[in-house]
């Protein structure tokens, strides 16, 4: 998980940049925002996500569980399928942040 790999808050050392670097290359595709924007307000599974955004399930779970084991998201089982969310607030909070941007600029 990104926060788990930096040593402290406020750490300014040139791999926290490098992380801090990662995380955003992680968000440059727009099939993952899409999926995030599905999930940032509640949790959803696969399946849902892929019939609200037009994308092959297979497709939208393989950008699920990269996301999972990046530690973005997290899992659970609920009526037999796994169900999504923001596995942190600070994340959820800097999505809606960059999810939230081409808006204010369009206005």
């Amino acid at each position: 998980m990104y926060r788990n790999k930096l040593s402290k808050p406020g750490d300014h050392s040139s791999a926290s940049y490098s992380l801090t670097a990662d995380f955003f290359r992680f968000f440059s595709n727009p099939t993952t925002l899409l999926i995030l924007e599905n999930v940032r307000k509640k949790g959803m599974s696969a399946r849902a996500i892929s019939k609200n955004i037009g994308i092959a399930a297979g497709k939208v779970q393989i950008k699920l569980t990269a996301m999972e084991q990046e530690g973005v998201l997290i899992s659970q089982i609920r009526s037999g399928e796994s169900v999504y969310r923001v596995a942190d607030s600070k994340i959820a909070e800097t999505l809606e942040q960059i999810l939230d941007f081409p808006q204010k600029k369009l206005k």
